[in-house]
């Protein structure tokens, strides 16, 4: 079967800062025609130095120029590209596929029209159709209308284009960082500062909610007046005490700021103080020391708030970004937000159908632990709440 040619058209006027990509994404094409009108900038130098064939037109309006550039073209079939558009990879296997197959079963393709960001065509405010034909076979094809924006009239079937779904965008991802790594740094720092959290606040609450001492009220008014205060207005202090301890560039410095949280001292103080002092005497009277009441009677009566302080630690600590950023370098201590900042930014090119899938890798464990513990959460939640 003979592979029928395909011409890439582009209307532009002073797209200098543009053409170049949308050039380099159609180069695929077999011709590539460009209509320009009058630019003043270095649209035209540009588009012919990449090989398009330059073609000087006064500018009658979009429904017109674009006749003409498809009226221009040398091969049936045409792709229209705006200069501000881009064909993605994915986009450019699908057409590249269907040319190999000759177009067959229609006489144009429909695209989506979603935003540059997403990669695939740009839409131009709301006024712009979810789906536009813009890959037609020339001799069945028209552009018209007055509308809001023009569109192409195809007298035959249409067909339609769309990115098939595929895992492949997640393998991408992970051979693209070191993700493994990251999620092993981030599930070691939220287990440690949970682990510590929990062994800290359950010896504070107790000794506020069962032990008279000097001082008691104006102590726990201290850790009170801590949630008052947003981590943010400490971390240049933090900063320096890390830098003195040595500590910069690892899980323990992350760590060490949270791991006294006020709001758990709270939690688990108002938690205790509802537990009958009966059952703190009848404990004592089997001869139970104080840490063996707190772990056979008050430990497991507050299970519950345990189990929703865990999910709070848990999510934000996992989600946590502005600090561990500024106290890491290296991807030996780097956690999954820090990472994912990393892979996503400009200097490594941005290809946003990869960058999603990273993002859901990194929120994945999240969401998969709440859909298998969603029962528990909710009820720890309640109870907490009736506490």
């Amino acid at each position: 079967m003979r592979v029928p040619g395909l011409t890439a058209c582009i209307i532009t006027r002073n797209e200098a800062g543009r053409i170049g990509d949308c050039l380099a994404s159609v180069s695929f094409c077999d011709e590539i025609v460009v209509v320009d009108a009058h630019s003043s900038d270095a649209t035209r130098e540009i588009a012919a130095r990449l090989g398009a064939r330059v073609i000087e037109r006064d500018w009658p309006g979009y429904r017109s120029q674009k006749q003409y550039a498809t009226d221009a073209a040398t091969h049936d079939w045409v792709l229209s590209v705006d200069a501000d558009e881009r064909v993605t990879p994915g986009l450019r296997a699908e057409i590249e596929s269907l040319r190999d197959g000759g177009f067959a079963g229609a006489r144009g393709w429909s695209i989506p029209r979603l935003t540059e960001y997403f990669g695939r065509f740009l839409r131009h405010g709301n006024a712009w159709p979810d789906r536009h034909i813009r890959l037609y076979d020339r001799r069945a094809a028209r552009w018209t209308g007055y509308e809001v924006h023009e569109k192409i009239v195809v007298s035959g079937p249409v067909g339609a284009l769309g990115a098939p779904l595929t895992l492949e965008n997640f393998a991408k991802a992970w051979a693209a960082a070191p993700f493994a790594r990251y999620f092993v740094n981030t599930t070691l720092l939220v287990a440690m500062i949970l682990a510590v959290q929990l062994v800290l606040c359950t010896l504070a609450a107790y000794a506020f909610a069962r032990f008279a001492f000097a001082g008691r009220s104006v102590a726990f008014l201290l850790v009170l007046v801590q949630l008052m205060i947003m981590p943010d207005v400490l971390i240049v202090e933090n900063y320096r005490t890390m830098s003195r301890l040595g500590l910069l560039d690892t899980l323990a410095a992350i760590g060490l700021p949270y791991m006294a949280s006020a709001f758990g001292i709270f939690l688990l103080r108002q938690t205790f103080k509802t537990v009958p002092k009966e059952l703190d005497e009848a404990a004592r009277v089997e001869g139970a020391g104080p840490l063996e009441v707190l772990w056979r009677v008050y430990v497991p009566l507050a299970k519950p708030v345990y189990i929703a302080y865990a999910l709070v630690s848990v999510s934000y600590h996992w989600n946590n970004f502005l600090w561990p950023l500024i106290v890491t370098n290296s991807v030996q201590s780097r956690p999954l937000t820090v990472g994912l900042q990393v892979f996503s930014s400009v200097d490594q090119g941005v290809d946003w159908s990869i960058i999603t899938a990273a993002t859901l890798m990194t929120s994945g464990p999240l969401l998969v632990a709440f859909l298998l513990f969603q029962r528990q959460f909710v009820q720890s939640f309640m109870r907490a709440g009736i506490r």
